[in-house]
């Protein structure tokens, strides 16, 4: 029986991704060691999916503007996705779909402005989990290796059993009171998925400012007095103007969220964001509060 390769050269990945230049080589080996870790942003809006696709699009934008190497990774099948909206052609297929030999490793990265990259193929546990285990334990280490040339990871998503792997999430929050309550939920599953948590806000569909504050002050007391932790809060998100989403932008930046404790991260996480996706694959039945109790640090 012929046995399956996972695409033309992606059996030898150090072959793709490292210099032929031995001197080349030990530089590259050297400045890896010296970059700080890969950062993994959630940004997770329930409500409005054309608003997530735009807002996560400027986001990871103004990080490539800023010189942060960035990877977008869009697991939110609602439309539009943030392909769409950079006005980018994006395949889409899943994991599986890429273990063909037609394929090669730079197929896995899809081009965007401003050295914008995004994962090209769907993060789908469902297909990934029929996958042959020697094949995905190669995508894998595929991903990890991408992941170690990436400064930012920003990730839109709306799916809980990711929630364990991610640590840093932007949840938007409307005023209105059942909206408000199904983002409360989301955002206590996503805190009780594991430990140091953290958890940023932007209060939505507010008429003036001072009712995003009763809204924010409202979910903040709640999060503080039942989760023990309080959340940043970005801005307010009254529309979709360029205007508002750039002053949203702007506080998401002043705040530093994703460096904030970066040496507490370094204790913390030792696998990168793609090797931890390996717990969500495979033919099982193991829940994420299992996977958050096998990943807790002693």
């Amino acid at each position: 029986m012929k046995k399956k390769r996972l695409g033309k050269g992606l059996e030898d990945i150090s072959h793709f991704f490292i210099s032929q230049d031995q001197n080349k080589e030990d530089t590259a080996a050297l400045a890896v060691e010296e970059r700080p870790k890969c950062h993994v942003l959630s940004v997770v809006d329930l409500f409005n999916p054309h608003r997530g696709a735009l807002f996560t699009s400027k986001l990871s934008l103004k990080f490539c503007k800023s010189g942060s190497r960035t990877l977008v990774v869009d697991t939110d099948t609602r439309f539009p996705s943030v392909a769409f909206t950079l006005g980018v052609s994006k395949p889409g297929y899943s994991l599986s779909h890429y273990f063909q030999d037609k394929y090669q490793p730079e197929d896995i990265l899809c081009p965007a402005p401003f050295g914008l990259k995004l994962l090209a193929p769907h993060l789908d546990t469902k297909y990934s989990s029929e996958m042959d285990k020697q094949a995905m334990a190669l995508l894998i280490e595929l991903l990890a290796s991408i992941e170690k040339d990436t400064d930012i990871i920003v990730l839109r998503h709306y799916k809980k059993e990711i929630l364990p792997l991610i640590k840093n999430v932007i949840f938007f929050v409307p005023v209105s009171h059942s909206s408000m309550i199904m983002a409360y939920r989301e955002i206590k599953t996503f805190i009780s998925a594991g430990d140091n948590k953290r958890v940023g806000l932007i209060i939505t569909d507010n008429e003036n400012e001072d009712i995003g504050r009763r809204a924010y002050d409202k979910i903040t007391e709640c999060l503080e007095i039942y989760c023990g932790i309080r959340p940043y809060l970005f801005g307010y998100l009254p529309d979709i103007s360029g205007h508002s989403i750039s002053a949203v932008l702007e506080g998401i930046e002043q705040s530093n969220y994703i460096h904030a404790n970066e040496n507490k991260d370094k204790e913390i996480d030792e696998d990168t964001f793609f090797g931890r996706l390996q717990y969500l694959t495979g033919k099982n039945n193991i829940t994420q509060g299992e996977i958050s109790r096998l990943l807790r640090k002693p």
